[in-house]
């Protein structure tokens, strides 16, 4: 017999469940309809603070006449790569005057949701972003972070959720319970991006 049995996953893991589970805590059916709300107003939060930490990917942007779509999961970019070689981003102001006798793209700018290489021609390079949290909704099901995190989205949905009716005690208690759950998920981001806590160090001099 075992020491202990390990029960089923019982916390969220879809977009349905988690507004069930909302729904059934607050246990006020005039407020069936507010929980995607709440929901959003969490997710704004965590994509500000936590979208930074994730971990890098990368994306091949395939550009026509200089320009190319960015990815839809695109965030921040940190690197533009053609071939083996990083991209400089240009300003506004010098990108135009850029020769245009060159064969291979000398930089880049991000104008539009687009990427716009310099000189203008048909080139593929790659994308290293990192990448925002994927919105939930009907239409997307599930994400990583609820699958890994249920807890955050739930604490900061309930806490949007109380403060909505007015119940101040329980908003304080689900924000601490959120502002705890960000500070461990930061700690835990970090750990993964970087294999370890940062640690100070001297600049190596030769």
């Amino acid at each position: 017999m075992p020491a202990f049995d390990v029960p089923a996953n019982l916390a969220p893991d879809t977009y349905e469940e988690l507004i069930s589970a909302i729904s059934e805590w607050l246990d006020r059916t005039d407020l069936e309809g507010s929980a995607p709300q709440m929901i959003a107003l969490a997710e704004a939060r965590m994509r500000r603070e936590l979208a930074p930490l994730f971990t890098e990917t990368s994306a091949s942007v395939a550009a026509v006449d200089g320009l190319g779509a960015l990815p839809s999961d695109y965030g921040t970019l940190n690197r533009v790569m053609y071939g083996t070689r990083t991209l400089p981003a240009y300003g506004p102001s010098a990108a135009p005057n850029v020769p245009t006798e060159y064969s291979e793209p000398l930089g880049y700018t991000v104008e539009a949701n687009q990427l716009r290489l310099w000189p203008e021609g048909d080139w593929t390079v790659t994308l290293l972003y990192q990448p925002t949290l994927p919105q939930l909704s009907t239409a997307n099901n599930m994400n990583d972070m609820l699958s890994k995190h249920p807890d955050a989205y739930f604490h900061g949905a309930m806490m949007f959720a109380e403060g909505y009716v007015a119940n101040d005690n329980r908003a304080s208690m689900f924000k601490a319970l959120w502002d705890e759950c960000l500070a461990e998920m930061k700690a835990y981001l970090t750990r993964q991006k970087f294999a370890g806590p940062l640690v100070p160090r001297v600049a190596f001099v030769p």
